[in-house]
């Protein structure tokens, strides 16, 4: 998840200046760009062409808090759904132990914990979470 600042919240003039920039693009056209250019790369290393994923990257607004709030889950639930791990609690590669953890990051971390009403409450949420929409996957496994 990237959070995208409003126009209003950009100082303009002093990144113009800063940057030598005469203008700046859209912050979905940047994106664009920032996916293009990596692909560029990535295939120029490797020898290859075409597009590095199957599907196009989805971009969506986040408008509804309840929208935010399973996006976070979802996000930290995807390592479990898709096999690479049998617990996104211990899964190394996600941003779910960040949030945990008090070394420096540049997640907002507090800002996330606080939307959750804690660290504990995080916590709680996942694992309620897990249970109701990962309760039955288990279940049928075993």
């Amino acid at each position: 998840m990237v959070r995208i600042k409003e126009l209003h919240e950009i100082d303009l003039i002093r990144w113009k200046q800063e940057r030598g920039w005469k203008k700046i693009s859209e912050p979905g056209r940047l994106l664009g760009h920032l996916f293009n250019s990596h692909a560029q790369i990535v295939n120029s290393l490797m020898g290859r062409t075409g597009s590095l994923f199957e599907k196009h990257v989805h971009r969506e607004r986040i408008d509804h808090d309840d929208y935010f709030t399973q996006l976070i889950f979802y996000i930290h639930s995807n390592p479990l759904k898709h096999g690479f791990t049998t617990s996104f609690q211990t899964y190394p590669h996600s941003s779910y132990l960040a949030y945990l953890s008090d070394k420096p990051t540049l997640l907002k971390r507090q800002a996330v914990l606080d939307w959750f009403g804690g660290k504990q409450q995080f916590i709680n949420f996942h694992e309620g979470m897990k249970n109701e929409t990962f309760g039955d996957y288990f279940n049928d496994r075993s």
